[in-house]
């Protein structure tokens, strides 16, 4: 299996709950502030960020809003600010996983989902929950990657049933595809980062946010890695491990000369749906 790492979000539980559940206090928690700015994380270890996208089933929105005494107050993201131990919502980051990794750092989010339940955290789609596997393409050169463009087309409708609900993600089209490829990889990041209206994307993610994103592999200040933002968020250790292991066996598959993802991705798709309902 191919060295990876994985994100995954959940709704209701306090934002410093989850944070002194990973850390054991506070004083390790570095978390977004202000204008969605993040900060770097050490991927030794587990992390907990906020996120602006996750709702809750009170009607509060991480970082923007909280509920009290029935009534939904603006809340400040400043990084000062005591509003940020109202938020509710929080996104787990994992540690990079090696290969032979993956038992081991699967149990130890377990344990944390958990504790996280525990604290009233819930796992729903309706909510913008969702888990984003990164895999590692630190072995590929940039010309290789993009090579795979078409291929993630073929997929991508398929990648989008998996029922993500997340508002921002999008699909490449033919015609997108078919500049990117052509041109420099100079001239890549900036069309790759522009929005279908010409406007450049307004978030420091290097680029739209697409069902599958190879965009971090072309941006010097993210891991050399490409991001599947396309499952539900579970606690379902057995669908995690699924949806880990459909990227790497994917990404392994494109990596081939003669690699034939067709013939494997509709089994793989199986297996990710098999352990959702199981």
């Amino acid at each position: 299996m191919a060295t990876v790492g994985f994100e995954l979000e959940m709704s209701d539980i306090l934002t410093a709950d989850a944070a002194k559940i990973v850390y054991g206090n506070l004083d390790l928690w570095k978390d977004r502030w202000g204008g969605y700015h993040k900060p770097k994380l050490d991927y030794t270890r587990w992390n907990i960020q906020s996120d602006a996208t996750l709702r809750n089933s009170d009607g509060s929105t991480c970082m923007v809003n909280y509920m009290e005494d029935g009534v939904l107050k603006s809340a400040s993201n400043s990084i000062k600010s005591k509003d940020r131990l109202k938020w509710r919502g929080a996104e787990l980051v994992s540690p990079i996983i090696y290969p032979g990794e993956l038992d081991q750092r699967l149990e130890e989010a377990s344990q944390f989902l958990e504790q996280f339940k525990s604290n009233g955290a819930i796992f729903k789609p309706e909510f913008y929950n969702s888990l984003h596997v990164h895999v590692d393409v630190s072995d590929v050169d940039c010309d290789t990657v993009r090579s795979w463009l078409p291929m993630i087309w073929l997929f991508q409708k398929s990648l989008d049933g998996f029922g993500n609900d997340w508002r921002g993600r999008k699909l490449f089209t033919l015609e997108e595809i078919d500049r990117l490829q052509k041109c420099s990889l100079e001239e890549f990041n900036e069309l790759y980062t522009t929005l279908p209206s010409g406007r450049k994307a307004s978030f420091n993610a290097n680029g739209i946010r697409r069902i599958v994103d190879i965009g971090p592999k072309f941006n010097p200040d993210k891991p050399d890695t490409i991001e599947f933002r396309c499952f539900k968020s579970s606690d379902n250790i057995n669908y995690i491990r699924a949806c880990i292991e459909f990227c790497s066996s994917l990404v392994d598959e494109w990596k081939k000369p003669d690699g034939n993802s067709v013939s494997i991705f509709y089994e793989l798709c199986k297996k990710v749906e098999n352990a959702w309902v199981s």
